[in-house]
């Protein structure tokens, strides 16, 4: 899934128009595209954006050695580790969805999509797999609101918000552009977006892709003021690295290859399309009414 963007030219009168710019956070490419009135409020707004992307990656991204959350995965098997509200708020939030979807979305998969950077999910055989599987659990993770706390409750639990992280930043990012007067803004991390307002007097388009050929558009969705994201699983062909993994068997989903949902924020979508994935057709369809009634 990404946004279509034929009709959004990067380049910007000063008088006020479209303005587009593009960088690579969290190992993901972030386009945020802005309607401003003059072009240095446009620029202000979209390196805001950006800063604020790499700040998220600098609490929530597991593989950054100095990240808060991944000083809390070397730590907090020991005994409670006190973390700044923000981190905290955000795991309490990961844990509600995984309590929600029966743990088809788990915040505590790291053990298994940490295991290896190179080929996540893929751990070196079929024994380290089912010890790692068996550090997966969101009831491992304890959380204290009155001193603010987070404990893992078994060794080899790892916290990975890698995912999650992104459609909060997409949230935080789309708030930020409202307090700076910004009320027409599209904002994409991977295969999650954040619009906000819409294209001044149409909606927007998203492009929902086939997984496995990105030139092969299956639908396009007029959206405005909602959050959409795409789980991919696994592709027809082989390949080593596969985005989403069912936290309860530490392999790819084997049904559905992809599943969008769209919602009124981005942690939500996010979070949702991962369960569907894992979850397949009748039970996702189940979840997300269920959230709608």
């Amino acid at each position: 899934m990404r946004p279509s963007t034929s009709d959004a030219p990067a380049s910007v009168c000063a008088q006020g128009g479209w303005m587009q710019r593009a960088q690579v956070v969290m190992g993901r490419s972030v386009t945020v595209q802005v309607w401003a009135d003059d072009r240095s409020r446009g620029a202000a707004a979209m390196a805001a954006v950006m800063a604020e992307m790499q700040r998220i990656a600098r609490v929530c991204d597991p593989q950054r050695p100095a990240s808060e959350l991944a000083m809390l995965n070397a730590a907090a098997a020991a005994g409670p580790v006190a973390v700044a509200d923000e981190l905290f708020q955000l795991l309490a939030r990961a844990q509600a969805f995984a309590r929600l979807t029966d743990g088809a979305f788990d915040p505590t998969c790291g053990a298994v999509t940490l295991a290896d950077p190179q080929q996540p999910g893929e751990p070196a055989d079929e024994l380290g797999l089912a010890r790692a599987v068996q550090a997966v659990g969101w009831r491992h993770l304890l959380l204290d609101p009155a001193t603010r706390s987070v404990r893992l409750a078994r060794a080899g639990v790892r916290l990975d918000l890698a995912g999650f992280a992104k459609g909060y930043a997409l949230d935080r990012c789309v708030a930020l552009l409202q307090r700076q007067g910004i009320r027409h803004a599209l904002v994409s991390i991977g295969g999650d977006t954040r619009l906000l307002g819409d294209r001044r007097g149409s909606p927007w388009t998203i492009a929902l892709r086939d997984p496995d050929d990105a030139d092969l558009v299956r639908a396009l969705l007029p959206l405005q003021d909602l959050a959409v994201s795409t789980a991919v699983g696994r592709r027809r062909e082989y390949r080593p690295r596969s985005p989403v993994i069912d936290p309860r068997s530490g392999r790819p989903p084997a049904g559905l290859r992809s599943a969008t949902v769209i919602a009124p924020e981005g942690i939500t979508a996010h979070a949702l399309a991962k369960a569907a994935l894992v979850l397949g057709v009748e039970r996702a369809l189940e979840l997300v009414h269920a959230q709608a009634a």
